[in-house]
């Protein structure tokens, strides 16, 4: 969550607000089945060439949903996720991107696509 906060204050000049809204048990399946797929699709065992590579790539799958400095961040965001997988494992990543995308559901402030 703290990831998102830091996002939301650098790329929207604001503070998030955030509620839990009504969302269904499919919704929030959704948001760790999206974020555990990519996980594991953009992992890569390479070297850091490969790892810079992938997280061009991921933050270039944001671009249509978002900015520039979107996709930036978003590649940010892989190189902090492959971290956290290469140094506590898969389950440490996909838990990582699941509360970010939780966190960013939750927002009130957010734009809807």
């Amino acid at each position: 969550m703290a990831w998102h906060i830091l996002s939301v204050f650098a790329l929207a000049r604001r503070v998030p607000r955030y509620r839990l809204p009504p969302h269904s048990r499919s919704e929030v399946r959704d948001l760790i089945a999206v974020a555990a797929a990519e996980e594991v699709i953009w992992r890569k065992d390479g070297d850091l060439w490969e790892t810079l590579l992938f997280s061009v790539g991921f933050g270039c799958t944001h671009l249509k949903i978002g900015s520039v400095a979107g996709s930036v961040h978003m590649g940010v965001f892989c190189l902090v996720s492959r971290w956290l997988e290469s140094r506590y494992g898969l389950t440490a990543s996909v838990l990582f991107h699941s509360a970010y995308n939780l966190a960013h559901a939750c927002d009130l402030g957010r734009k809807t696509q």
